[in-house]
């Protein structure tokens, strides 16, 4: 249902005369005078993307602000302010919302953003928390999901497949890569965050850019998380990380000329090379040798009648 929401979205609401980006990338893009602002707006529900019964409110708070603020690096952004939203359970105790708030008080504190407003509800159903989220962009300009280019080579931040294990409330939103590359032109040529999968968000940044790919299947950096659940789960470590979904690290395209100083230079956060973009349209992916079509899953938001 996702995807074709969105295309429909992006037809009835793509020509705008405010935005220069607007749906379809991980961030709208709205022109300022000094530098333009990157606005972002994602929401997380008990009972789809967390369980009260299984993390603390402060976790549930801080994943949150969290999960805008990837979005946010993604784009290269200098992350400012955000505007919290909460539809509370009305059995809900008042040291719990305050908690909510105290989870992402401390990772806006570590990142500099300032909380300036929102709204409040109650009501019978489940916890929903929604942020909107704001930043600066680059004067390079903003990393687009769209501008991948034949030749580019596709990078991966961190490590894949440890979200299930509640992961997905502890990553580290990658602010600080965002920083370090935003205004360096002529690096990061597109970028988006991985939240529906590895498999699925690469094939969003293919489709958006118009290009095919190759990605090496034994190169993916998988994470323990990842092998510990392969134990048990009648699935492989490299399927975790394949198609799990909300690892919230960056798939990044830059052009082979400057890999090697991107690699060689990235500050305090793991990068791998993964692949690499193609003419072709193609899909394609290679373990052990054996190059066969790559065909992604991940996570898609259903609606009643569809199937999944």
């Amino acid at each position: 249902m996702e995807k074709e929401l969105i295309q429909w979205l992006q037809k009835k609401f793509g020509a705008t005369r405010f935005a220069t980006v607007g749906i379809g990338d991980d961030c709208a893009v709205i022109p300022a005078s000094d530098r333009d602002w990157v606005v972002t707006c994602d929401a997380i529900c008990e009972g789809v993307h967390f369980h009260s019964s299984e993390l603390s409110p402060q976790d549930i708070g801080r994943k949150a602000l969290a999960v805008n603020l990837s979005d946010l690096a993604s784009m290269g952004a200098k992350a400012k302010t955000a505007l919290v939203s909460l539809a509370i359970p009305r059995s809900c105790h008042l040291d719990q919302v305050k908690d909510l708030f105290a989870g992402m008080a401390a990772l806006g504190r570590k990142y500099e953003i300032e909380i300036i407003g929102g709204d409040t509800i109650t009501w019978d159903q489940g916890l929903v928390i929604s942020v909107t989220a704001m930043g600066t962009a680059p004067t390079t300009g903003a990393w687009l999901i769209s501008n991948a280019k034949p030749g580019d080579q596709i990078l991966v931040t961190g490590e894949l497949g440890g979200s299930i294990l509640e992961q997905h409330a502890l990553f580290e939103p990658r602010l600080r890569f965002a920083q370090q590359w935003a205004e360096v032109a002529g690096t990061i040529q597109a970028c988006t965050d991985i939240s529906d999968s590895l498999g699925v968000d690469l094939t969003k940044m293919a489709k958006a850019s118009e290009v095919g790919f190759e990605i090496d299947l034994d190169s993916i950096p998988i994470a323990a998380a990842a092998h510990t659940l392969a134990v048990t789960s009648q699935r492989t470590a490299l399927q975790h990380a394949m198609s799990d979904g909300e690892d919230f690290e960056l798939i990044i395209a830059v052009a082979t000329d400057v890999m090697s100083r991107v690699l060689a230079e990235t500050q305090d956060i793991p990068l791998t090379r993964i692949g690499q973009f193609t003419e072709s349209s193609e899909w394609l992916a290679t373990q052990a040798g054996i190059q066969q079509v790559f065909r992604p899953s991940g996570y898609e938001h259903l609606m009643r009648g569809e199937q999944e």
